[in-house]
C-alpha cells in the first residue's frame, strides 16, 4: 500500500477521534480509565492523545527510513 494511502487512513481516524472526543465532552464516562502496559491507566481524553502522538511517531518514523539514500526508489 502506498504511504499515501496509510497518510489518508490515519488522516481519517484522526477526524474520526476527534469526532469521537467531541460527541463526549459532556460525558461522565471522560473520566474512567483503562490500562496501558507502560503507562498505567489512561482515561479516554489521555488515549486519544497517546493514539495520535504514537500515530505520528510512526509516519515520522516511516518518512525516515523513505528518505534513506539506499530506500528503493517505487
Amino acid at each position: 500500500m502506498p504511504i499515501s494511502e496509510l497518510r489518508e487512513r490515519i488522516v481519517g481516524t484522526f477526524a474520526e477521534n476527534r469526532k469521537l472526543a467531541a460527541s463526549l465532552e459532556q460525558s461522565d464516562k471522560l473520566e474512567t480509565s483503562f490500562p496501558h502496559p507502560i503507562f498505567g491507566p489512561l482515561n479516554l481524553k489521555e488515549w486519544l492523545a497517546f493514539h495520535r502522538i504514537h500515530s505520528m511517531d510512526h509516519i515520522q518514523q516511516i518518512d525516515k527510513i523513505k528518505a534513506d539514500t539506499n530506500y528503493p526508489s517505487a
